[in-house]
C-alpha cells in the first residue's frame, strides 16, 4: 500500500507526472489514489484492462 504514514493520517496519495506504462502499472499496484499524467488515456486503458475489458483494434 502506498504512503504508509500518509494513510495513517487519512491523507490521499497522488503521484505526478507518471507517463510511462510500466510506472503507471507500478503506481496502480502500490494503490495510489490518483495519477497525474500527460497521457490520461494510458491510465484509463490500464484501468479497463484491470477490470477485464477486452478490446479489438
Amino acid at each position: 500500500m502506498a504512503g504508509g504514514k500518509a494513510r495513517e493520517c487519512c491523507l490521499m496519495v497522488n503521484v505526478w507526472t507518471v507517463n510511462e506504462i510500466a510506472d503507471i502499472d507500478r503506481m496502480v499496484a502500490l494503490g495510489v489514489d490518483g495519477i497525474i499524467t500527460d497521457y490520461p488515456g494510458r491510465v484509463q486503458w490500464r484501468r479497463l484492462l484491470d477490470h477485464g475489458v477486452s478490446f479489438m483494434l
